[in-house]
C-alpha cells in the first residue's frame, strides 16, 4: 500500500488516556477509568430553543433577557430544579455554540429554567458556590421570576404556579 494514499487513523483519545494512566500509575489502586462514558441515557436534548430574529424588545418580563438563542429547560410538577438539573441545563447551553458551529453564539444565548416548586436548595448552592459578582447571584425580579447571575450568559428561573 502506498503510504501517500493511505492516511493512518490514530486514536488520539486512547493515546491521551493511556498517557494519563501512565502518569497516574502510582494511584492505580484508587482510580478507575471509563473511556467514552455516556453522559445521558439518550441523545442530549434541551426542551426548547426559542430563536429571536430581531433586536425588537418584547413586552414581557420573561422575554426581557432574550437574545437570539434562548434555551428553555422545564421540570414537571413531580421533578425539581435541583443542582444536578441546573448543571445539566448549563452544559446544554454551553454546548450550543459548538453544535451550531459558531463560537461567538455564546454572546447571543440565554437560558430559561422552569419548574413548579421554589428551588431553595439550588438557590442556596448558587449563593454559596458561584463566584461573587457585584450583585446578588440570585435576584428576584417579580413573584416567580428570578435572574441567576453567574457570569456566563443571562439565566432566569420561572417558578410556575
Amino acid at each position: 500500500m502506498n503510504p501517500r494514499n493511505h492516511r493512518q487513523r490514530i486514536n488520539w483519545h486512547a493515546a491521551a488516556l493511556s498517557g494519563l494512566q501512565i502518569e497516574l500509575e502510582s494511584a492505580r489502586d484508587i482510580l478507575s477509568y471509563s473511556p467514552e462514558f455516556p453522559l445521558s441515557k439518550g441523545p442530549r436534548r434541551v426542551d426548547c430553543l426559542i430563536r429571536k430574529k430581531s433586536d425588537t424588545s418584547i413586552d414581557s418580563p420573561i422575554a426581557r433577557i432574550f437574545r437570539e438563542y434562548n434555551l428553555v429547560d422545564y421540570k414537571g410538577p413531580h421533578e425539581s430544579m435541583n443542582v444536578s438539573n441546573f448543571l445539566k441545563a448549563l452544559s446544554y447551553a454551553c454546548s450550543l455554540p459548538d453544535y451550531l458551529g459558531h463560537p461567538n453564539t455564546s454572546h447571543q444565548l440565554t437560558l430559561t429554567l422552569m419548574c413548579h416548586r421554589h428551588p431553595q436548595k439550588l438557590f442556596s448552592y448558587i449563593r454559596k458556590n458561584c463566584p461573587q459578582t457585584l450583585q446578588e447571584p440570585v435576584e428576584k425580579i417579580i413573584d416567580g421570576l428570578y435572574y441567576i447571575h453567574i457570569g456566563l450568559f443571562p439565566i432566569q428561573l420561572l417558578v410556575l404556579p
